[in-house]
């Protein structure tokens, strides 16, 4: 018994200490694969996409970092001289030219570097081979063009709602404002006066494409001083054609944080869609009507934010004229003479009128 017991023991020693090394191998083995996939998830790999990447200057785009590897620290260098840290900062080219971009990334691993050469390309205007150019206004000198006519609600130009032409000023800073502004004298005395412009007949037609930068400074309180924006707008200009019938308001609304497309072609209806971006930064809005669609970009010129395609009932072949507008915000009214002293200010760096081809 005791030599069984002591064969048996001993066969039985060795069959655990061949399993444990067997056991302790394949542990091993499972280990080392275990900390080479840990290690390998944690190298550092530096990448990153951008938005948009072609466009007009002052051309805003938005970086965003895909690195891999844990990185705990971001270096961006812009390629036009600046810098900045941060994972998914925002940089505005203002210069015409191409623009490699680096992003260098470190982390407990050390660092990794990437860099796309000729990554931004900013150009003096964006190729768009079956438009045609009629208007370019980018309002450096002073005063205001000669073909923007007052506008408050019709093309007669009359002053309703206290709207006034003093409150479309261009005085040679770059940009034209539609100011939102209390004055004690004018057309209706004591009272918030408002700007608003339309652009001459000459300049008006059916298929056409407006693009326009603007941005909006609020007052010092904005829930209470806020006018409703209208920028672009198309107002019809055509004898066939009543307003609810082809009036478009591409950027409508008192948000900052977007506007709404009304697009109206009956007393009763119309297309509506929501657009979110802020108002308060400078964008380059551009809205194309042809062939009865209408598509709208927004800093990006080569991938549009929204696309309607109408018929001739929703979209009707009339002649339309472009109207940049401001007016008292429509669900406050105009805010109580205690703000006097305060004001909102539309700024429009430029816009352009093309005519389809």
């Amino acid at each position: 018994m005791r030599r069984k017991i002591y064969l048996g023991g001993a066969i039985g020693l060795s069959i655990v200490v061949v399993v444990a090394c067997i056991l302790g191998s394949a542990m091993l083995r499972n280990g080392s694969k275990t900390t080479t996939g840990s290690r390998a998830s944690q190298i550092l790999a530096a990448s990153f996409k951008a938005t948009p990447t072609v466009g007009t200057p002052p051309l805003a785009v938005h970086f965003t970092d895909t690195s891999t590897g844990s990185p705990t620290s971001w270096t961006w260098d812009f390629g036009d001289g600046t810098t900045a840290s941060g994972r998914n900062p925002s940089h505005i080219y203002r210069e015409i030219g191409k623009y490699s971009v680096s992003l260098v990334i470190a982390g407990a691993n050390g660092q990794n570097t990437v860099t796309k050469g000729g990554f931004i390309t900013v150009a003096d205007s964006m190729p768009r081979p079956n438009w045609a150019i009629i208007l370019d206004d980018d309002f450096d000198a002073a005063g205001v063009p000669s073909h923007w006519l007052p506008y408050s609600g019709s093309y007669a130009g009359i002053h309703d709602g206290c709207a006034a032409p003093s409150q479309v000023q261009a005085p040679g800073d770059g940009y034209l404002h539609l100011l939102m502004q209390y004055r004690s004298t004018g057309i209706c005395g004591h009272s918030w006066y408002l700007g608003g412009i339309q652009v001459a007949k000459a300049y008006g037609g059916v298929d056409q494409a407006i693009t326009v930068r603007w941005r909006v400074v609020p007052s010092a309180d904005p829930d209470a001083v806020r006018s409703t924006r209208i920028i672009p707008m198309r107002w019809v200009d055509d004898p066939k054609f009543q307003w609810y019938q082809g009036e478009a308001d591409y950027c409508e609304g008192s948000r900052l944080g977007g506007c709404y497309v009304y697009l109206h072609y009956t007393a009763a209806s119309q297309i509506t869609h929501g657009l979110t971006f802020d108002l308060t930064q400078w964008h380059t809005f551009r809205v194309e009507q042809r062939n009865h669609q209408v598509t709208i970009y927004i800093d990006d010129m080569q991938h549009p934010v929204w696309v309607y395609k109408g018929t001739t009932k929703t979209i009707p072949g009339a002649v339309m004229r472009t109207v940049l507008q401001q007016e008292c915000a429509l669900t406050t009214g105009c805010p109580p003479t205690s703000y006097a002293g305060d004001q909102e200010d539309v700024q429009i760096d430029w816009i352009t009128i093309e005519n389809a081809k």
